[in-house]
């Protein structure tokens, strides 16, 4: 059965030719297996890819585009686009032309796009959008404009306790040339901090942290300088949520951050997933979040007092070299205190202009217990540890991933996977 919400459809495995597992049409499963779920039907998020050097479609065109995943399959969206079947803003190298074009063109476009996936049968009709996961490079998939991040768990805040923090979401603005996709490798930086005579030294961090984040990628028409974005309107401006890894140099951080917050400790690389999952997509996992007291001025106060908020189980998984892979925290969305569209109605409370493009960070989603701290600087709270390490090691491997999977819903959501390796400092 196929439902309509607003403008949003969620198609059920009773609707389409999906197995009990999978809503997944059967003509994309590959070697005639289901894929494992999270990527399916109503799922549909947005990237970008090119055919890898070598792969069996190897003589096609090597440019970026913008595609969807169906399973363990790449759907090429920029074909459809030049057919006439999608938007042409999806006829690109990147997103930002189609994060421009506003929430309605958004859900027509996925609506438009689950028709053509459902009527696909096996015929050759599809053929020449399809790719094998296995063989295509993924990209970053927008060109960022702006990243600002957040602190928006108290969960984490916890390290430092503000007054502020309660009434207002706190932030710093981060750099948006260094914001990287998932695969593509972390240099430890160099940086000045204090050595174990707390004298001042210039040395690679001996500190590297990661962050369990999630990124808000904003969309729609921007606000003009000096103009603001209202609470009530601020959903139309969240196109989507990607996973976000906020790399940290604790040492540099430390020494740096007094009194005008962290700089050289963060700018060094923030690595994201290389899909976007939509806001539509998410539609079925909304939840109601935890009552914020106490309450926010009339600007940042939704109804009733509670928040909307999204179920997303979170988790991170640290592979030292040599070793095998480890779960290391599992945290939820839901325990970030200020909602998207808070965060999104405060940073442009001032007349700040957003515009399509932008990523806004959720600061480490940290959760209740002890293994839910999204940063090793918590550890040292909880007695956690990883061996007799403090922090991440060189050729450490971290990846986060991400899913929406609950009894009442038929279907799982997935993010992917946000993973990159640690390398060695340059000397």
């Amino acid at each position: 059965v196929s439902r309509m919400a607003g403008r949003l459809r969620t198609l059920s495995t009773s609707a389409s030719p999906c197995s009990a597992c999978s809503d997944v049409p059967q003509s994309f499963w590959l070697n005639g297996e289901a894929p494992a779920p999270g990527f399916g039907l109503n799922n549909l998020p947005f990237g970008v890819f090119s055919i890898k050097n070598g792969a069996a479609k190897s003589t096609e065109k090597k440019s970026k585009r913008i595609c969807t995943r169906l399973g363990d399959t790449i759907v090429d969206l920029s074909v459809l686009a030049q057919n006439g079947h999608l938007p042409e803003t999806l006829a690109s190298d990147r997103l930002n032309g189609f994060l421009a074009a506003g929430r309605s063109v958004w859900s027509e476009t996925r609506q438009r796009l689950q028709d053509l996936l459902v009527q696909e049968r096996g015929d050759n009709s599809m053929r020449e959008v399809m790719h094998r996961l296995d063989e295509v490079d993924l990209h970053l998939p927008f060109q960022v404009s702006a990243f600002s991040d957040f602190y928006a768990s108290p969960f984490h805040a916890r390290v430092r306790q503000f007054p502020a923090w309660w009434h207002q979401p706190l932030g710093y603005n981060g750099r948006a040339n260094s914001v990287i996709v998932s695969g593509q490798p972390v240099r430890r930086p160099m940086g000045q901090f204090l050595n174990e005579h707390n004298e001042p030294v210039f040395e690679a961090s001996r500190a590297i942290d990661f962050e369990m984040e999630m990124g808000i990628v904003v969309g729609g028409p921007g606000n003009a300088l000096g103009d603001r974005l209202s609470l009530e309107g601020a959903n139309d401006h969240i196109f989507g949520y990607t996973l976000l890894n906020d790399w940290s140099a604790r040492d540099i951080q430390g020494w740096e951050m007094a009194p005008l917050g962290p700089f050289l400790a963060k700018s060094f690389a923030t690595s994201i997933s290389p899909w976007i999952v939509t806001a539509d997509a998410l539609e079925a996992f909304r939840i109601e979040g935890a009552a914020q007291d106490p309450k926010p001025l009339p600007y940042l106060r939704h109804e009733g007092g509670s928040i909307p908020s999204l179920d997303i189980s979170l988790e991170t998984w640290i592979k030292p070299e040599g070793e095998e892979s480890q779960v290391v925290c599992k945290s939820n969305f839901k325990h970030v205190y200020w909602s998207a569209a808070q965060l999104i109605a405060y940073h442009s409370s001032n007349g700040c202009p957003l515009q399509a493009g932008d990523l806004l960070g959720t600061g480490t989603i940290s959760g209740p217990d002890d293994f839910a701290r999204g940063c090793m600087a918590e550890w040292r709270r909880t007695g956690q540890m990883l061996g007799d390490r403090g922090f991440l090691l060189d050729n450490d491997i971290v990846t986060m991933r991400g899913l929406c999977s609950t009894p009442t819903v038929p279907y799982k959501i997935s993010f992917g996977e946000c993973s990159a390796q640690l390398l060695p400092a340059k000397p």
